[in-house]
């Protein structure tokens, strides 16, 4: 078993043991209280690539990008629309946090590049990247964005970004500290970076001695949570408070979303 990501602990604890049979357990580190698989179990740039999920990146552009990249939308008008309402709205809160429009923002884990795209015709200079290089791929020659495919830690990235946006990636990646540090590493003097992830409080109920396809039987709660392929990581808030704490970012906004069990927080890179 690796040593706690978060603070360097070597003493865990078995949270929920042989998770849906599958001969792996969740654990807490007992300094800091971070639950996390083993990382050994997990190997991403093989998962994030696997035909299923580039599959999942063609399926979900088709569905959704057009109207985002000017193109004709035939097909799924609404959703289109959606899209770009919504990162619109997530902009402008982005804008309300930094206090003024960004100039630069990166997204790590930015599939097809929706939101990079809404950004993008803002104005912004938004660059981001993706595991998958599949979505990368799209991203670049569809929505002609500038994206990198690849693992975020082993890529070459701008700094003096005013924004750095993490949405529904941290709970996939065996090293979040790791992650966060080198975000703090690109943001400007002051920027902020928006970190978007399920909390563990509203999961943590989730019976796991049954198998996934009896949760869906039984109607229960979504077990993808506690998947130990995608997500090897899992917070509750006072852990993703000191995450943040550790690498030297300053929380300044929490949202909850109480149906998804899901938070978003606003950080801070100190100003010099």
């Amino acid at each position: 078993m690796n040593a706690c990501n978060l603070c360097g602990g070597a003493k865990v604890e078995v949270a929920h043991a042989n998770v849906f049979g599958q001969g792996v357990s969740l654990v807490r580190c007992v300094a800091c209280g971070f639950k996390f698989y083993d990382r050994t179990y997990m190997q991403p740039e093989a998962f994030y690539n696997s035909p299923a999920n580039d599959d999942f990146a063609e399926r979900s552009y088709m569905y959704g990008s057009q109207v985002i990249a000017r193109q004709t939308d035939e097909q799924a008008p609404a959703n289109k629309v959606f899209l770009v309402s919504y990162y619109g709205a997530v902009l402008d809160q982005v804008a309300h946090v930094l206090g003024r429009q960004p100039r630069t923002l990166y997204e790590v884990g930015c599939d097809w590049g929706a939101f990079l795209r809404v950004a993008h015709d803002r104005g912004i200079r938004a660059t981001g990247c993706d595991l998958n290089r599949r979505a990368a791929e799209i991203a670049q020659k569809r929505m002609g964005l500038d994206v990198a495919a690849g693992a975020f830690l082993a890529l070459d990235v701008p700094t003096e970004q005013d924004v750095v946006v993490l949405f529904d990636v941290i709970e996939h990646i065996p090293n979040p500290r790791d992650v966060m540090e080198r975000v703090w590493g690109m943001l400007a003097s002051g920027g902020i970076a928006a970190i978007k992830t399920f909390y563990d409080e509203y999961h943590q109920t989730v019976p796991l001695d049954l198998s996934p396809a009896r949760h869906m039987d039984r109607g229960l709660k979504t077990t993808g949570y506690f998947d130990p392929t995608a997500h090897p990581c899992h917070f509750d808030l006072p852990v993703l408070r000191a995450l943040m704490a550790r690498v030297g970012l300053n929380v300044v906004k929490e949202t909850l979303d109480e149906v998804n069990g899901q938070v978003t927080l606003f950080v801070r890179r100190p100003a010099a």
